[in-house]
C-alpha cells in the first residue's frame, strides 16, 4: 500500500463513521457475529461430550464407573456451561452500554500490535476520552485485528488513532469501544436483538 493511498483520521465524524450511533435512546442493538460462533462451537462440545451418556451400555455399568463418568462429564461440560454464561453477561453489559450510551471520540494514547502466533495478529491500545462533566477517563482493550474474514469489524492501529467510545452516563468508567466485541448497533430497518 502506498502512503498516499493511506489517510490517518485527526478527527472522528461520528455522524458518516457510524450513522446507528445518531438514533435516539434506546438505541437498538443485536448480537456480534463471533458471539454466535462462540455459542455454536461450546453448544458442539456439549453435544458431543454428553453423547456417551447416551448409550445402553452406559447403564449398565457398575455405579462406581457410572459415577466417575458422571463426574468428568459435569468437569467437562461445565466449562462450556460456564464460558457461556461469561459470555452472556459480557453481551448483556455491552447492551446496556450501547443502547444507553453517551458517544465520546477518543484519543489513543498508546498503541501495540503484535503478532501471537498461527496467523494471529492483536492490537493493545491504551486510550483517553472526557466525559461529559470533563473528567478524564483512560481505558485499555486488546483484541484481534486479523484475519479480516474472521471479524465482522477488523481493525488497524491506524483505524484507532481516534476511536469511538461509549460510556454509561452515570459511571464514565464504565466504558467501551465502539464497536463491541459481543453487541453491535443497528440502524431501526437492519434488525434487532
Amino acid at each position: 500500500m502506498t502512503a498516499t493511498s493511506k489517510t490517518m483520521k485527526t478527527k472522528i465524524d461520528i455522524t458518516s463513521d457510524y450513522p446507528e450511533l445518531n438514533q435516539p435512546l434506546p438505541r437498538r442493538v443485536k448480537l456480534a457475529g463471533n458471539f454466535y460462533t462462540v455459542l455454536g462451537t461450546l453448544l458442539f462440545v456439549i453435544i458431543l461430550i454428553s453423547i456417551p451418556l447416551w448409550n445402553k451400555n452406559v447403564l449398565s455399568m457398575p455405579p462406581a464407573k457410572l459415577q466417575f463418568l458422571c463426574s468428568i462429564f459435569a468437569f467437562v461440560a461445565g466449562a462450556p456451561v460456564c464460558i457461556l454464561i461469561y459470555n452472556f453477561l459480557c453481551y448483556r453489559r455491552e447492551r446496556a452500554i450501547i443502547r444507553w450510551g453517551t458517544i465520546a471520540a477518543a484519543t489513543t494514547t498508546r498503541g501495540k500490535e503484535y503478532f501471537a502466533g498461527r496467523g494471529t495478529h492483536y492490537i493493545d491500545i491504551t486510550y483517553e476520552f472526557k466525559d461529559e462533566v470533563g473528567n478524564t477517563v483512560s481505558g485499555k482493550k486488546a483484541f484481534p485485528s486479523r484475519p479480516e474474514e474472521l471479524l465482522d469489524s477488523p481493525r488497524t492501529l491506524e483505524d484507532l488513532d481516534t476511536p469511538v467510545v461509549l460510556y454509561d452516563p452515570n459511571n464514565s468508567k464504565t466504558h467501551l469501544l465502539y464497536p463491541g466485541t459481543y453487541a453491535v448497533c443497528v440502524l431501526p430497518t437492519d434488525g434487532l436483538d
